[in-house]
């Protein structure tokens, strides 16, 4: 069997191992699972590419996201879970030694991808690190001027952030492909309503203003009072073509408007084509427009739009379009050569355009080689491609055959070929290897396009050894380049390069495709680019010195300068342009449908709405004022409890006991016990599971309780009421929670012995007496103004409420002396640094629940964990939880003896600490607590800091003195959870599984994703 090892990761850190066979038996495998690490098909690709190329012994060398696995031959255990957005590393070498050095390779790789692009920057001046934008909405919250998105990610994420992109009033590039035509209708007759660009899909190609996007090549801009030609085009490497010829005679290009090859479609109308058109009509440093795209069908609308007046002269090129009416001062092209020709004319450069293609003839039936050799184009510019064809035709030739390999059908899983040749490589060896072995030659017809994110090497590497493997097959190989001398790859570079192989090279796309079939002879290897090259050069130091006599707002084509925010690849929009930096990963975790849902529920209408839902919801929430105003029992008063016997737990609902967790069972039977429902433990069990205790989550009664979070009749609560000035309106205006017992064997992690019941009376007895006696001699204590205080001494309050309960001591200590046993209350209360917990658990409860039933509202109002399941609840959803399956704590550190084999799923309500912004989301107040918790104190900061991307506002009250004293962050968003990917942090204390045993350590975990999958459902209804 093939030697193979895989491991699972997170980060970069293994986290478990697991094991793939497999049937090869000269090779060595290795496979690696990054979990939720998101990288572009282009950038894995080279990273592959680069490492095979490097190690010897490495057959192949595969990174992937787990959704294109399958498409790109990666075979993958079935007993791991693989999710879409799980970087897959897989690497097939001659021993395991070497597939070992080129797996080390691709970590330290995706290392310093990971450090250049660690999502953090340093705000100016104070030194602090500032979380970087990882969704669009964040990016525009962050830069206000941000007017352009350009997307190039998976298309099954396409939709979701164009459409969140028009949500908030930017125009979109959309490089990406394999999105529906339905969705692109929708896209773009949302964005004609808007006023908006909608530039795609599968658009390559723009220039607006001075803003490159795609792979356009570098040329020259109008510069002075004279004006260029401005190219709007259902077709990037058309555009390309068109703009590189007019360059290359010494025009100039004002702007270049791709709107995506589908916009003619009947379904589209060529809504963008048209929109392009008139900001191209109105442009002052337009002389000349071009309308352009592959189809042979000119849309109604632009045929309307000429209708309506021409002031500027318009060709039209619409490859294979027959004879037909056209409006004056409109001129109608076949080829992407004849357009360019026609333009130049316009510009009073038709003597530079012929000087340009003096070399050629015309092209007529009889100089072909009709019948002789069948034409194969393997062609990385789909528009290219259609001109041949029309080429062709017009010559005569059927016996062709022309294939887009950028087309969606070559380019699911894996980069177009215009930045990696590597797929149109393979194909033309496996058709030199056909020729050979059949001894039938052929002639073989391929574009190079050059540009921006192109390859900057296109015609080497396996390419040129496709190349000649073909010629050596006695096939003969014709090619284009597209391209100017200024790109970062000269043409006259590739044109030696290609003629220097055998190939032979025609000055345009029509021309090599007038080349495949006129046979001519071979020219050797001339200067002619170079002389061309170094005649334009000096053209161009002159003209760019005039270039800046521009008034710059005469280029804002949009009305403003352009600032753009890249969703995926930054290479497809890089300086001079105005960018704001993101670290987009995939949202939801990369679940396709709940992308999709997002994307609609934060687009046009929606996000505004729901943001105003938000605000009412939060306003509420800062308007409490909780204060702590005694105890009481709790049969007394939670009025809505049922009748009969009745015990509260934490987390969302269990259907009965047997199918609770291990700690929340044996509290149950200890509160049976306590309450004397049962005389020994064996009975109390029976009585759990017949069933006639009746089991309710604490929230449904407006209580929290910590770990296992038991509350029976007989206990005294702590009660909270709000004294703010709309507490007489609310649904809740008081909230209750159990005493804290303190550390150790108690109630809450599951213990029941005779010491934790003893205890349990004293502290329902004598200690509630005296505490509440001494609250209500006070009149009650404000809760709001401790904690904030607290966050400022180390406390993060909920794992970490020293600070918090020393002031609350010192507050209660006077009211307590002279009380039964206050020497007793006293020590207790010296002893347990937890005792506030509590008392902090009440207060955000009844901030949270001041925010419930706001309609649309997309906050978070709870968050809860039984051991069994994790819930959330939502502002516009009410009572209704959302629940996902509860995990070990990831991070933790356990006390000696126990291990993560030994610990009870997550468990409990204090989670309503992180739900109303401290707790975890506080921890930069208190790095102490990781030395309770686990972690690394100087990521205390980070901690907070990523928790405001999810987060819609700082909270009012609570300050972090390390944070320059902002807010911590309050209003969690579900939907900006579910867009950043960004999950809530929650720091706990650990239980062990078996009922009994107590706490065995304390950690940091998130609330699931799966929660807020299933909120989104439910709020799509809203």
């Amino acid at each position: 069997p093939l030697a193979s090892s895989f491991f699972l990761v997170g980060g970069i850190r293994v986290v478990r191992p697991a094991h793939l066979y497999f049937t090869r038996h000269d090779m060595a495998q290795q496979q690696l699972v990054f979990k939720n690490k998101y990288m572009d098909s282009v950038q894995l690709m080279r990273v592959g590419g680069r490492i095979k190329s490097k190690v010897a012994g490495v057959e192949r060398c595969t990174l992937c996201m787990g959704a294109n696995a399958e498409g790109m031959g990666v075979t993958l255990d079935p007993s791991v879970d693989v999710g879409g957005a799980d970087l897959v590393i897989q690497v097939t070498a001659a021993d395991q030694e070497t597939a070992d050095k080129a797996v080390a390779m691709a970590q330290e790789e995706l290392q310093g991808f990971s450090k250049s692009t660690s999502g953090t920057e340093r705000s100016k001046g104070s030194g602090q690190q500032k979380e970087l934008p990882a969704s669009l909405c964040e990016a525009k919250h962050s830069d206000p001027a941000a007017n352009m998105a350009v997307i190039s990610v998976p298309g099954r994420f396409a939709f979701a952030e164009a459409w969140k992109a028009l949500g908030l009033g930017m125009h979109v590039f959309l490089f990406s492909d394999n999105v529906s035509l339905e969705d692109e209708v929708l896209l773009k007759n949302e964005a004609a309503k808007l006023g908006l660009l909608c530039m795609g899909p599968d658009c390559g190609t723009g220039l607006i203003d001075d803003a490159p996007f795609g792979f356009i090549n570098n040329v020259q801009r109008p510069v002075g009072s004279s004006g260029g030609v401005g190219i709007v085009a259902a077709s990037g490497s058309g555009a390309q073509e068109v703009a590189t010829l007019v360059d290359r005679a010494g025009g100039s290009i004002s702007h270049v408007i791709g709107v995506g090859g589908r916009d003619c479609d009947p379904a589209v109308g060529g809504l963008m084509l048209s929109k392009g058109l008139g900001l191209l009509l109105a442009d002052a440093a337009t002389s000349v427009v071009i309308v352009m795209a592959k189809g042979p069908q000119v849309p109604a609308s632009v045929v309307q739009s000429l209708k309506e007046g021409c002031p500027k002269p318009i060709v039209l090129c619409f490859l294979g379009a027959g004879a037909m009416e056209i409006p004056a001062g409109t001129e109608l092209c076949t080829t992407l050569e004849e357009t360019a020709a026609t333009s130049l004319t316009h510009l009073g450069l038709a003597s530079a355009w012929q000087l340009l293609c003096k070399e050629e003839t015309d092209l007529t039936e009889s100089d072909c080689v009709l019948g002789q050799h069948h034409v194969l184009g393997l062609f990385g510019g789909g528009t290219l491609g259609s001109e041949a064809k029309v080429v062709f035709k017009k010559a005569g030739i059927k016996d062709f055959e022309v294939i887009d390999m950028g087309d969606d059908e070559y380019t699911r899983g894996r980069p177009h070929p215009m930045i990696d040749p590597a797929g149109r490589a393979e194909e033309l060896t496996k058709r030199a290897d056909n020729a050979k072995q059949s001894g039938v030659g052929g002639i073989v017809l391929l574009d190079f396009v050059l540009g921006r994110c192109s390859h900057t090497n296109p015609a080497g590497g396996d390419m040129q050894k496709a190349i000649v493997s073909a010629i050596s097959a006695g096939l003969r190989v014709v090619a284009s380049v597209t391209g100017t001398e200024q790109d970062s790859t000269p043409r006259s570079h590739v044109v030696q390069q290609l003629m220097a192989l055998g190939v032979e090279v025609g000055f345009s796309n029509a021309a090599a495709a007038r080349l495949a079939v006129k046979p001519r002879p071979f020219p050797a290897p001339s200067s002619t680019p170079c002389n061309e090259a170094q005649t334009l050069q000096k053209k161009r130091r002159v003209m760019v010195l005039e270039r800046n006599k521009l008034n710059p707002s005469a280029r804002h084509l949009l009305g403003a300068p352009i600032v753009c925010a890249c969703v995926g690849l930054e290479s497809m929009a890089e300086p001079p342009l105005r960018l704001v930096p993101m670290t987009w990963q995939p949202p939801a975790l990369g679940n396709t449908d709940a992308c999709r849902q997002l994307g609609l529920s934060l687009g046009p209408g929606q996000a505004a709405r729901r943001g105003d839902a938000n605000q009412r919801a939060l306003k509420r929430a800062a308007s409490v004022d909780p204060w702590w105003v005694g105890l009481q029992e709790a049969r007394a008063v939670l009025t809505g409890a049922p009748e009969g016997l009745w015990v509260l737990h934490s987390g969302p609902p269990v259907p009965c006991y047997n199918e609770m967790c291990g700690p929340q069972r044996g509290a149950v039977t200890g509160a049976i016990l306590w309450e004397g429902w049962a005389g020994t433990l064996k009975e109390a069990e029976q009585l759990a599971q017949s069933g006639a205790v009746k089991l309710l989550p604490c929230h449904s009664l407006g209580c929290v309780g910590p770990m296992a979070g038991i509350i029976s009749p007989s206990m005294q609560l702590l009660v909270t009421e709000d004294r703010g000035p709309s507490a007489a309106g609310r649904m809740l205006p008081r909230t209750f929670s159990s005493l804290n017992e303190g550390l150790g064997k108690v109630l809450r992690f599951g213990a029941n012995s005779k010491e934790v019941l003893d205890r349990l009376t004293w502290l329902n007895g004598p200690f509630a007496a005296s505490l509440d006696a001494a609250v209500r001699k006070l009149g009650g204590v404000a809760l709001a103004p401790i904690t904030a205080q607290a966050l400022q001494m180390g406390d993060e309050c909920h794992n970490r409420n020293v600070a918090a309960t020393s002031l609350m001591v010192r507050k209660l200590a006077p009211a307590i002396v002279g009380e039964a046993e206050a020497e007793k209350v006293l020590g207790f209360l010296q002893g347990n640094d937890h005792f506030f917990l509590n008392l902090s658990m009440t207060a955000c409860k009844l901030g949270m629940a001041a925010m419930e039933d706001e309609p649309g509202s997309s906050l978070v109002t709870a968050m809860a964990r039984n051991g069994c399941e994790v819930g959330i609840r939502l502002s516009g959803c009410g009572q209704q939880w959302f629940t996902a399956k509860a995990e070990p704590v990831p991070s933790a550190m356990y006390f000696q003896g126990f291990s993560e084999k030994d610990a009870c799923p997550d468990l409990g309500d204090s989670a309503i600490c992180e739900t109303a912004g401290i707790g975890a989301f506080a921890m930069a107040a208190s790095p102490a607590i990781c030395n309770f918790v686990g972690g690394d104190p100087s990521a205390a900061a980070e901690y907070t800091q990523a928790m405001r991307q999810i987060c819609i506002a700082e909270h009012p009250t609570y300050k972090i003195p390390a944070l320059g004293f902002i807010g911590t962050p309050s209003g969690i968003d579900a939907l900006r959870v579910l867009d950043t990917g960004v999950l809530p942090l929650i720091n706990t204390g650990i239980a062990h599984r078996e009922p009994g045993v107590g706490q065995i350590g304390a950690g940091v975990t998130r609330c699931p994703m799966g929660c807020f999958v299933k909120a989104l459902a439910a709020l799509k209804n809203l």
